[in-house]
């Protein structure tokens, strides 16, 4: 079925808004992104505390390890998240320890996913450095930004794909490209709506922050110009919890688009055995 220009936007701010009222009804498998959020805190203090002490092709070497586990660890609490979104789409119910327990089932899939994820992203890093040091910045900002934003396009639905499905990283990014072309309206439409929310509470975030800090300076002019530290810690506080919770909603809007899209293929008479339990409420 063919949807008109506006129909697709229709269509895909409907399932942005769906994925967000998840979050809302179960707010406990935020626990996922938190989780993930802390251990990538915890790498990156690992990170400049020892990496940076080395040089040359060793450095390299332990920054790309560092830069693996950091995207498997991402990758595992986001399918322990996306199972999470998907059991309760099906049955109203979400299982924290059923999430975990999947995504461990799921660990050597995780493993070869984040290897070329993490190996792909160096690339396109490597890409950019190496034009940026001949004089070509502009070139390799632009080719590393295309880069990312395509490969972040084409695999948006490969961890629903191996959680949900259980099928390998290669079949499952071959399969999610051919969602993306037949949703590519709806995906793009949500990824748009999702980035410009989170752009617009990290700019009003930052607008109130510096807002404060002019009251508070305006009336302490005799003290000289500071800012509190309280103000800066509830600042980063807040930044966290957008960053955290926006990140899920990515997470849940591509599991949504995925069930969504099998949805209408079973229609279609296409036989997919889990669609029809999906709750009329949501999709």
């Amino acid at each position: 079925m063919r949807y008109s220009f506006f129909e697709l936007i229709g269509r895909g701010l409907k399932l942005f808004f769906k994925s967000f009222k998840i979050l809302l009804r179960v707010p406990k498998i935020l626990i996922f992104p938190l989780i993930s959020t802390l251990f990538m805190i915890f790498i990156l203090f690992l990170f400049k505390t020892f990496v940076l002490s080395f040089t040359g092709s060793t450095r390299y070497v332990i920054s790309y390890l560092f830069y693996l586990l950091s995207s498997f660890v991402i990758i595992f609490f986001n399918s322990a998240f996306v199972y999470c979104v998907y059991t309760y789409l099906l049955s109203g119910r979400a299982s924290l320890l059923e999430g975990i327990s999947v995504a461990i089932s799921r660990l050597e899939k995780i493993t070869i996913w984040s290897f070329l994820t993490s190996t792909l992203m160096l690339v396109f890093n490597l890409i950019e450095n190496q034009l940026s040091k001949r004089g070509y910045g502009f070139l390799g900002t632009v080719l590393g930004f295309a880069g990312r934003t395509t490969f972040s396009l084409i695999s948006f639905f490969v961890i629903p794909i191996m959680v949900i499905e259980n099928r390998g990283p290669f079949e499952s990014l071959k399969l999610s490209g051919k969602i993306l072309k037949e949703d590519f309206g709806e995906t793009l439409t949500g990824k748009i709506a999702l980035s410009f929310a989170k752009k617009f509470l990290l700019i009003f975030t930052t607008f109130l922050l510096m807002t404060l800090l002019f009251y508070l300076n305006i009336k302490n002019l005799e003290n000289g110009f500071h800012i509190p530290i309280m103000l800066i810690v509830l600042f980063a506080l807040v930044i966290a919890v957008i960053l955290i919770l926006f990140n899920a909603v990515d997470s849940s809007l591509a599991t949504v688009i995925y069930l969504y899209f099998y949805r209408e293929m079973e229609e279609n008479g296409i036989n997919v055995e889990y669609v029809n339990l999906i709750k009329e409420d949501f999709l």
